[in-house]
Protein backbone atom coordinates (compact mmCIF):
# COMPACT_ATOMS: atom_id res chain seq x y z
CA UNK A 1 0.00 0.00 0.00
CA UNK A 2 1.41 3.73 -1.04
CA UNK A 3 1.86 6.13 1.78
CA UNK A 4 0.06 9.70 0.98
CA UNK A 5 1.30 12.93 1.29
CA UNK A 6 -0.41 16.46 0.90
CA UNK A 7 1.36 18.92 -1.19
CA UNK A 8 0.04 22.29 -2.39
CA UNK A 9 -2.99 20.97 -1.70
CA UNK A 10 -2.68 17.96 -3.97
CA UNK A 11 -2.99 14.42 -2.77
CA UNK A 12 0.38 12.55 -3.84
CA UNK A 13 0.98 9.00 -3.08
CA UNK A 14 4.41 7.56 -2.95
CA UNK A 15 4.72 3.97 -3.85
CA UNK A 16 6.29 1.61 -0.76
CA UNK A 17 9.69 1.09 -2.78
CA UNK A 18 10.04 4.36 -3.08
CA UNK A 19 10.18 4.81 0.45
CA UNK A 20 12.33 2.27 1.52
CA UNK A 21 15.25 3.17 -1.77
CA UNK A 22 14.90 6.73 0.09
CA UNK A 23 15.46 5.81 3.87
CA UNK A 24 18.65 3.59 2.67
CA UNK A 25 20.02 5.66 0.07
CA UNK A 26 19.49 9.43 2.25
CA UNK A 27 19.41 7.61 5.77
CA UNK A 28 17.77 9.71 9.35
CA UNK A 29 18.56 13.11 7.97
CA UNK A 30 14.94 15.02 7.84
CA UNK A 31 16.24 18.24 6.33
CA UNK A 32 17.69 15.75 3.32
CA UNK A 33 14.25 13.34 3.37
CA UNK A 34 11.96 16.31 3.03
CA UNK A 35 14.28 18.16 0.35
CA UNK A 36 14.04 14.79 -1.48
CA UNK A 37 10.58 14.54 -1.02
CA UNK A 38 9.95 18.14 -2.14
CA UNK A 39 11.99 18.09 -5.54
CA UNK A 40 10.04 14.41 -6.50
CA UNK A 41 6.95 16.04 -5.55
CA UNK A 42 8.04 19.32 -7.65
CA UNK A 43 10.05 17.46 -10.42
CA UNK A 44 6.97 15.36 -11.17
CA UNK A 45 5.07 15.64 -14.25
CA UNK A 46 1.94 17.21 -13.78
CA UNK A 47 -1.61 15.12 -13.27
CA UNK A 48 0.92 12.45 -11.75
CA UNK A 49 -0.32 10.90 -8.16
CA UNK A 50 1.65 8.75 -7.66
CA UNK A 51 5.86 9.07 -7.14
CA UNK A 52 7.56 5.70 -8.45
CA UNK A 53 11.17 4.33 -8.69
CA UNK A 54 11.76 5.96 -12.46
CA UNK A 55 10.51 9.55 -11.23
CA UNK A 56 12.75 8.94 -8.15
CA UNK A 57 15.53 7.93 -10.94
CA UNK A 58 15.14 11.17 -12.87
CA UNK A 59 14.75 13.45 -9.70
CA UNK A 60 17.04 12.41 -7.46
CA UNK A 61 19.48 10.41 -8.93
CA UNK A 62 19.00 6.86 -6.93
CA UNK A 63 19.28 4.17 -10.00
CA UNK A 64 15.87 2.44 -9.49
CA UNK A 65 17.93 -0.91 -10.70
CA UNK A 66 21.30 -0.29 -8.98
CA UNK A 67 20.35 0.10 -4.97
CA UNK A 68 20.46 -1.65 -2.09
CA UNK A 69 17.22 -2.65 -2.10
CA UNK A 70 17.89 -4.47 -6.09
CA UNK A 71 20.94 -6.00 -4.36
CA UNK A 72 19.00 -7.35 -1.15
CA UNK A 73 16.27 -8.60 -4.08
CA UNK A 74 19.05 -10.39 -5.68
CA UNK A 75 20.07 -12.21 -2.42
CA UNK A 76 17.33 -13.08 -2.06
CA UNK A 77 16.02 -14.48 -5.20
CA UNK A 78 19.89 -16.26 -5.60
CA UNK A 79 20.12 -13.94 -8.65
CA UNK A 80 24.07 -14.11 -8.45
CA UNK A 81 24.59 -12.22 -11.81
CA UNK A 82 22.22 -9.38 -11.17
CA UNK A 83 24.11 -8.85 -7.03
CA UNK A 84 27.39 -8.80 -8.92
CA UNK A 85 26.25 -6.45 -11.82
CA UNK A 86 25.36 -4.19 -8.64
CA UNK A 87 28.17 -4.06 -6.55
CA UNK A 88 30.53 -3.35 -9.61
CA UNK A 89 28.26 -0.09 -9.57
CA UNK A 90 28.74 0.60 -6.32
CA UNK A 91 32.37 -0.53 -6.44
CA UNK A 92 32.39 2.48 -9.54
CA UNK A 93 30.70 4.76 -7.66
CA UNK A 94 31.52 7.35 -4.87
CA UNK A 95 27.72 7.39 -3.74
CA UNK A 96 27.35 3.90 -2.92
CA UNK A 97 29.98 3.64 0.06
CA UNK A 98 30.53 0.03 0.82
CA UNK A 99 30.44 0.92 4.85
CA UNK A 100 26.71 2.83 4.09
CA UNK A 101 25.58 -0.01 1.99
CA UNK A 102 26.33 -3.20 4.76
CA UNK A 103 23.86 -1.76 7.07
CA UNK A 104 20.66 -2.71 4.98
CA UNK A 105 22.17 -5.82 4.23
CA UNK A 106 23.11 -6.48 8.07
CA UNK A 107 19.20 -5.38 9.21
CA UNK A 108 17.52 -7.56 6.61
CA UNK A 109 20.13 -11.09 7.44
CA UNK A 110 19.14 -10.18 11.23
CA UNK A 111 15.32 -9.87 10.74
CA UNK A 112 15.79 -12.51 8.73
CA UNK A 113 17.49 -14.95 11.53
CA UNK A 114 14.72 -13.75 13.39
CA UNK A 115 12.13 -14.82 11.26
CA UNK A 116 13.16 -18.25 11.21
CA UNK A 117 12.80 -18.45 14.96
CA UNK A 118 8.94 -17.11 15.02
CA UNK A 119 6.44 -19.16 15.99
CA UNK A 120 3.91 -17.40 14.27
CA UNK A 121 4.88 -16.63 10.22
CA UNK A 122 1.45 -14.16 9.78
CA UNK A 123 1.91 -11.62 7.61
CA UNK A 124 0.45 -9.01 10.88
CA UNK A 125 3.24 -10.75 13.36
CA UNK A 126 6.10 -10.66 11.72
CA UNK A 127 5.80 -7.12 10.06
CA UNK A 128 5.02 -6.00 13.57
CA UNK A 129 7.81 -7.86 15.11
CA UNK A 130 10.37 -7.29 12.44
CA UNK A 131 9.03 -3.60 12.24
CA UNK A 132 8.78 -3.60 8.70
CA UNK A 133 6.14 -2.73 5.86
CA UNK A 134 3.57 -5.90 5.14
CA UNK A 135 4.61 -5.78 1.99
CA UNK A 136 8.57 -6.79 2.42
CA UNK A 137 7.07 -9.56 4.56
CA UNK A 138 7.00 -12.31 1.23
CA UNK A 139 11.07 -11.28 0.64
CA UNK A 140 11.59 -12.80 4.18
CA UNK A 141 9.79 -15.79 3.35
CA UNK A 142 11.46 -15.87 0.52
CA UNK A 143 14.90 -15.22 1.56
CA UNK A 144 13.99 -18.49 4.53
CA UNK A 145 14.14 -20.97 1.72
CA UNK A 146 16.90 -19.60 0.19
CA UNK A 147 19.09 -19.81 3.10
CA UNK A 148 18.35 -21.73 6.29
CA UNK A 149 18.94 -20.55 9.91
CA UNK A 150 22.26 -21.76 10.03
CA UNK A 151 23.80 -20.30 6.78
CA UNK A 152 22.00 -16.57 8.29
CA UNK A 153 24.77 -16.51 11.55
CA UNK A 154 27.72 -17.61 8.91
CA UNK A 155 26.15 -14.22 6.82
CA UNK A 156 25.73 -12.10 9.99
CA UNK A 157 29.58 -13.37 10.68
CA UNK A 158 30.58 -12.00 6.98
CA UNK A 159 29.04 -9.06 7.27
CA UNK A 160 30.75 -8.06 10.35
CA UNK A 161 34.12 -9.21 9.77
CA UNK A 162 33.58 -7.11 6.26
CA UNK A 163 32.42 -3.96 8.18
CA UNK A 164 36.08 -4.77 10.63
CA UNK A 165 38.15 -4.86 7.07
CA UNK A 166 36.37 -1.83 6.28
CA UNK A 167 37.53 -0.30 9.00
CA UNK A 168 40.98 -1.52 8.46
CA UNK A 169 40.84 -4.09 10.49
CA UNK A 170 42.91 -7.07 8.58
CA UNK A 171 42.52 -5.40 6.25
CA UNK A 172 45.35 -3.04 4.63
CA UNK A 173 44.60 -2.75 1.42
CA UNK A 174 41.40 -4.23 -0.13
CA UNK A 175 39.45 -2.60 -2.24
CA UNK A 176 35.28 -2.17 -1.89
CA UNK A 177 35.28 -4.23 -5.00
CA UNK A 178 37.08 -7.04 -4.00
CA UNK A 179 35.06 -7.10 -0.48
CA UNK A 180 31.82 -7.05 -2.52
CA UNK A 181 33.21 -9.74 -4.49
CA UNK A 182 33.89 -12.12 -1.78
CA UNK A 183 31.13 -11.01 0.66
CA UNK A 184 28.60 -12.01 -2.40
CA UNK A 185 30.33 -15.42 -2.81
CA UNK A 186 30.15 -16.41 0.66
CA UNK A 187 26.85 -15.27 1.16
CA UNK A 188 25.77 -17.56 -1.91
CA UNK A 189 27.91 -20.19 -1.35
Amino acid sequence: RNKELKANGDEVQIDDKVTKILADSIGSDLTQIVGALQKLIDGRPEGVKVIDTALVERNIGISKDFNIIELQNALVKKNIAKAVQITNYFASSKDHPMIRELSPLFTFFSNLLMYHYMPDKSKEVVSRELGINPFFVKDYVEAARNYPAGKVFYIIGYLREVDARLKGVNNPSAKDADLWKELIYKIMH
